[in-house]
């Protein structure tokens, strides 16, 4: 039914290796994802080296411990090629630096800080979840 829909999947992936969420914790997003047609695939940037070709995401999604100066070259190199990210971050219980992530957060002008955000308008948010943000289109 996919491929009646889309020609080609999107493919996201994943990073592990910084007590990310694991899938048991977002379980809800990756239903969501595979109900999109997007694929995705979990990767530890440390052991991969480099960011596969067929990435069209890279999504790091609540990290609690900073990333390696590898990885962060590694992203920075995709990025400065047009790669795409997706970036989420948890409240912590303790002050944690994340000074290497924060280099590539800083190509996009964005700053992090352990607080909450939530959604208030029902029509913009993930049922049930005002955390989870539903983004409007552009107007066309």
């Amino acid at each position: 039914l996919k491929a009646l829909i889309k020609n080609s999947d999107t493919k996201v992936y994943i990073t592990e290796g910084h007590k990310e969420f694991d899938a048991s914790k977002i379980g809800r997003f990756l239903y969501q994802l595979n109900n999109e047609a997007y694929e995705y695939e979990f990767i530890n940037l440390a052991t991969a080296g480099t960011i596969p070709e067929d990435c069209d995401i890279l999504a790091i999604i609540s990290p609690e411990q900073d990333f390696y100066d590898a990885e962060v070259n590694a992203i920075i190199n995709y990025i400065n090629n047009g790669g795409n990210m997706f970036v989420s971050t948890d409240v912590l219980s303790e002050k944690i630096e994340f000074t290497n992530l924060q280099k590539v957060l800083d190509l996009y002008g964005v700053e992090s800080e352990n607080g909450y955000i939530f959604e208030c308008s029902a029509n913009q948010y993930l049922a049930n979840y005002n955390y989870v943000f539903m983004p409007q289109s552009p107007a066309a």
